[in-house]
Parts: structure tokens; C-alpha cells; sequence
């Protein structure tokens, strides 16, 4: 379980990007941060890995608080945590493999890691990693020939192989097109479902949240303004995020809010 008590974040120039964050997320689960840019969605995710120190307040997993234990525990608590970046932050020159196997950095020796030695059994893993997200004809490429979308699979294998018992994504699709991102999302749900992981991601697309989405979290202004099952999620919710209606760039903001209801009816079914 994941667990933010009064958590608040301001930065050394003023600006406060959290503030009083109180929520639970329990194992296994699959929830959407959502709110639009700048609501403070990157930070609380930073916060869980340990990249971002809060101000205030406290993270726990597992009972572990972050940030109260020595370099050693924190190491062995950022292996719990994988993360999948916008801008997929991968080593361009480098093969998909490698990449992929920097996932076991934490697991390996310093000096077999800037030889780039890996044992027999990571790189098997890696390599079932890459099968896993399609990709494992791709393992000796280097990275910079892939698409963007195949960039992004690089770097949810590269997750997987740290073998995690969280999976946080900070806007994953922002850079990648409709299929791909369709595609990205239906991939982070399969690993919801079938290796118990649990999965957050940050969004600021409503119709990619209504449509997988199991829980929504809406955050604006760095605050948390609705904490719902995906099926209690409707106009009112999404005004309390947005403070306004958001705009489908295709259908205008009616047309969305069919599509909003219609999703909602699914979830229902499902």
C-alpha cells in the first residue's frame, strides 16, 4: 500500500506544486492522476521514487516512510518502483537491450555496471522483457532508429525488468499518436492485470482516462479535488478538476461528454 499523509511540495522558487496531499492507494490497484499541466501530478509521482524531497508530510510503502531511511534502504526501496518517463529517457547510442537491462543497475555490483557485464539471467529476463511489449526482434537496434511509440515499450521492458511491485507513469502518451497511445495504455493495463503490479499514471487526456481508467484521482492546483471509481466519474467531477469543461478538440465539449457517459456505461457493464 501506498500512503500520503499531509504531503506538500513547494519549490525553492515559490511555487507550491502540492499541498496537504492525504490519499491511499492499496496493492494491485490501477489508478489515473488526472488534471491538466502544471496540476501537480509529475511531483506526486516523483515523490513515491524518492526523486522529489516533499516540504512537508510523509510517503509510506509498505509501511517503509521514504526519505526516513539510510542511502542503502533507499536503494533497495526505489527497486520496488519503476518508472516510465514522458520522454522515455533512454541512452539514444545505446542497443534496446542495454537499455533494457539498465533496469537491474540497483541489482548489480558498481563495477559490472560501468563495464556494462550483466549476468546470464538478466539478460534472459530482459530479453523476455522486450517479447513481452513486442519488441524482442528490436533487442540489438540501437534505441534512436525505434518510434517514438517503440521508445516508450523500450522503456515500460526496461520497468519491468527492475521487477517492480509499483509501475508509475508520468504522462506517458503526451508525445506519442492516438494508436500509439491506445496501445501504450492497453499495454499498462495487461500488466495491471496479469502480474498484480500496481500501476499509476498521470494524464492530462480525459478521453484515455475514461476509457482505462479504474480509479481516478483529479488533481488541480496542487491538490487532490475528487478521489473516484471511474464509474462515479461524470461532468460535474471533470469541472472540479478543470474548473471548467474540458474541450474535445474534435467534437467540442458536447461530444465529449456523450463520450464520457457512453464510457462510463461500459465500466458499469464491465
Amino acid at each position: 500500500m501506498i500512503k500520503f499523509a499531509g504531503l506538500s511540495k513547494i519549490y525553492p522558487d515559490g511555487v507550491q506544486a502540492l499541498q496537504d496531499v492525504n490519499l491511499e492507494i492499496q496493492k494491485g490497484e490501477f489508478v489515473v492522476l488526472l488534471g491538466s499541466s502544471g496540476a501537480g501530478k509529475s511531483t506526486l509521482l516523483r515523490c513515491i521514487n524518492g526523486l522529489v524531497k516533499p516540504t512537508q508530510g510523509k510517503i509510506e510503502i509498505n509501511g517503509i516512510q521514504i526519505g526516513a531511511e539510510n542511502n542503502c534502504s533507499l536503494r533497495k526501496l526505489r527497486r520496488q518502483v519503476g518508472m516510465i518517463f514522458q520522454q522515455f529517457n533512454l541512452v539514444r547510442r545505446l542497443r534496446v537491450l542495454d537499455n533494457v537491462l539498465c533496469g537491474r543497475l540497483s541489482y548489480s555490483p558498481v563495477w559490472s555496471s560501468c563495464c556494462r557485464f550483466f549476468p546470464r539471467q538478466d539478460v534472459k529476463l530482459a530479453m523476455s522483457c522486450l517479447e513481452r511489449v513486442g519488441l524482442k526482434e528490436k533487442a540489438y537496434q540501437r534505441a534512436d532508429q525505434l518510434s517514438g511509440g517503440q521508445q516508450q515499450r523500450v522503456g515500460i521492458a526496461r520497468a519491468l525488468a527492475q521487477q517492480p511491485e509499483i509501475l508509475l507513469a508520468d504522462e506517458p502518451v503526451a508525445s506519442l499518436d492516438p494508436k500509439s497511445s491506445r496501445s501504450i495504455m492497453e499495454t499498462l493495463l495487461e500488466i495491471n492485470h496479469q502480474d498484480k503490479i500496481t500501476v499509476i499514471v498521470s494524464l492530462h487526456d480525459v478521453e484515455l482516462a475514461m476509457k482505462y481508467a479504474r480509479r481516478v484521482v483529479g488533481i488541480c492546483d496542487g491538490q487532490v479535488v475528487m478521489d473516484r471509481p471511474i464509474t462515479q466519474v461524470g461532468e460535474k467531477e471533470l469541472e472540479d478538476i478543470y474548473g471548467e469543461r474540458p474541450a474535445n478538440k474534435e467534437t467540442g465539449g458536447a461530444g465529449l461528454f456523450r463520450e464520457i457517459e457512453y464510457a462510463c456505461a461500459l465500466s458499469r457493464v464491465n
